[in-house]
């Protein structure tokens, strides 16, 4: 039997059987090539939930243990003496992606050898391995098919050491159709001159605060700024592409791969390193550090973000050397997931880097001190007009597993799918012509779309490229998927809508489930697909009457007010909690 890891036909051997590693081996988009091959799938390792939040715990311990080592490393090579901390807000983004992927990946290797032990594979020739400029390049490259075959390489060196290896001919492509500025925001020239201008023209007393991606739309942050006084003031810089260099394979990159490794995994994590391991944090480090110093005058008071502490590292970089020249750093909640799901990574990540963290109401009980409310203004942007739609709302997957996801590049994430098509069908015979479905804007890999034309013939998109806010508030009623950030502003933003998710494939912290069980309780949170269709039909007249029924209105304020804090007034709270209120 022949172990396929990729998509990519030139490392498969089509005259044996297939044993497809992963969902991620059959693109939907290919399938009509499978025919007349024979194949199976491995089992879906993360079917077992228990399994897969051990795997979450494993993945968070191997982290720690190799942030410790890098930091002293690192500290060595640049000559310097920085914390943990430091490393950790530099690092982290990285490094958790990368050993949540890897391991991910090594589980899986295991049980297909544990399956059939005399597996065959062709691996990529390490010639042609790619090495990252950073954090955002690093999750640009693993939705690449030839880059998710590199880490498989690496792993099945150690696991099975003497495989064949062979060039790739065609040329890399990206299998994502993602909108970029959602992941890394560059306004370019215009934002650099910006940036310069406000550097020159603030005095000393200014910018107490440096606030940058808070999620907010230009004219909210603008508002902020002005109404401060320009006490609080953009981060604008970002990192040129020349200070990102090409990894220089001299004795700092090779060192890399003389970490201590307590285990298989970890000695294939560390036989890895020199390959994958960023350039920013290597080689350009010390470029980058005085680039981004340079555009701060003084360590302001506070640095202050929401989504930037993952991929903006002109941020990154600002806020770890001015957290240890006594700047604080503070964090906004900017996902739906936090303080509700039971697994949350980039959650526990901000939040083990910040001074101050501040979320959308739920600080109550959770006996952290960093923790403190703050309303969102996506909760508070302008009054509802509904028309006749009925909007359904679903959330992208990714097609490769760039982090631990139970419905990402998994098993699950068929499931997930095949739940979006029962209920549309449902919907759509309950209330016939009054249906939208609203994809989310970019595709990670899945063809969510193209599955679900093929499965509800007929399905009648809404315009994805409409901001989410506007076309919310001219629905007359939303149904929501999946427990992300849309539900949680339609939620706060008072609106009509019906939720209904598979329990299985999301799963919620204790403290969140009795407000999630007072919407169950008064008809607003189905587990079951059908149920929420015939609630849709029964109350499309005025849905706004069932929205306010007392017991109904008290369980969704419940929840709003815990998860999704709106407040008309927020700027002056914010001010007023920030310190800068005039």
């Amino acid at each position: 039997m022949f172990l396929s890891v990729t998509p990519l036909r030139e490392f498969w051997d089509l005259s044996d059987e297939l044993l497809f590693i992963g969902s991620w081996c059959a693109p939907y988009d290919e399938r009509g090539e499978l025919e007349g091959l024979r194949y199976r799938f491995l089992p879906d390792p993360w079917r077992d939930h228990d399994r897969f939040m051990t795997a979450v715990g494993a993945c968070r311990e191997i982290g720690e243990h190799f942030l410790s080592q890098l930091a002293d490393y690192l500290n060595g090579v640049h000559g310097t003496t920085h914390s943990v901390r430091y490393w950790r807000i530099l690092l982290n983004p990285w490094l958790n992606y990368h050993t949540q992927q890897m391991y991910g990946h090594y589980v899986r290797l295991t049980d297909a050898f544990a399956f059939e032990p005399g597996l065959r594979c062709v691996l990529l020739d390490s010639s042609q391995y790619q090495t990252p400029r950073d954090t955002m390049d690093f999750l640009r490259l693993s939705f690449q098919d030839q880059y998710q075959l590199q880490m498989l390489s690496v792993l099945l060196d150690t696991l099975r050491p003497g495989l064949p290896r062979a060039r790739r001919i065609q040329e890399p492509d990206l299998r994502f159709t993602a909108n970029t500025t959602d992941l890394a925001r560059d306004k370019g020239l215009l934002r650099r001159i910006i940036a310069r201008a406000l550097g020159l023209l603030t005095p000393p007393g200014f910018g107490e605060i440096l606030a940058i991606d808070l999620n907010m739309r230009s004219k909210e942050n603008l508002s902020l700024v002005l109404g401060s006084g320009l006490k609080i003031l953009p981060y604008l810089a970002q990192i040129p592409t020349a200070l990102k260099p090409a990894p220089a394979g001299d004795e700092r990159r090779l060192g890399l791969s003389r970490l201590r490794g307590r285990d298989e995994f970890e000695r294939a994590l560390i036989g890895a390193m020199p390959s994958f391991f960023p350039t920013l944090y290597l080689e350009g480090h010390e470029g980058a550090r005085r680039y981004c110093m340079d555009r701060v005058r003084r360590p302001p008071k506070a640095i202050f973000s929401a989504g930037g502490w993952h991929y903006n590292e002109a941020l990154k970089f600002a806020a770890a050397e001015c957290s240890e020249r006594g700047s604080q750093l503070w964090g906004l909640q900017h996902g739906g997931v936090y303080g509700l799901w039971e697994h949350a990574d980039a959650e526990g990540f901000e939040r083990s880097i910040v001074d101050r963290f501040y979320c959308w109401g739920w600080s109550a009980g959770t006996g952290d001190p960093k923790l403190r409310d703050l309303p969102h203004p996506m909760f508070s942007r302008g009054a509802a007009t509904p028309g006749e739609d009925v909007v359904l709302v679903s959330t992208t997957l990714d097609f490769y597993p760039t982090r631990l996801i139970r419905t990402q590049a998994n098993a699950q994430a068929f499931d997930y799918i095949a739940g979006q098509a029962r209920l549309w069908t449902a919907v759509s015979r309950a209330l016939p012509g009054r249906a939208f479905y609203r994809m989310y804007p970019g595709d990670l890999g899945w063809r969510q779309k193209e599955r679900i034309k093929d499965l509800c013939p007929g399905v009648r998109f809404d315009d994805s490229t409409a901001p989410f806010s506007e076309r919310a508030r001219s629905a007359r009623l939303l149904i929501f998927d999946n427990p992300m950030t849309t539900f949680l502003e339609a939620m706060g933003a008072d609106l009509p809508c019906l939720l209904t998710w598979d329990p299985e494939l999301w799963r919620f912290r204790e403290e969140a489930k009795p407000y999630l069980e007072r919407l169950r309780e008064t008809g607003i949170l189905f587990d079951d697909f059908e149920a929420a269709a015939r609630q849709a039909g029964a109350i499309y007249a005025d849905p706004r009457a069932w929205w306010d029924e007392p017991a109904r209105r008290a369980a969704h304020r419940a929840f709003a007010e815990r998860f999704a804090l709106a407040r008309a007034d927020w700027r002056e709270v914010w001010l007023k909690e920030l310190g800068v209120k005039q």
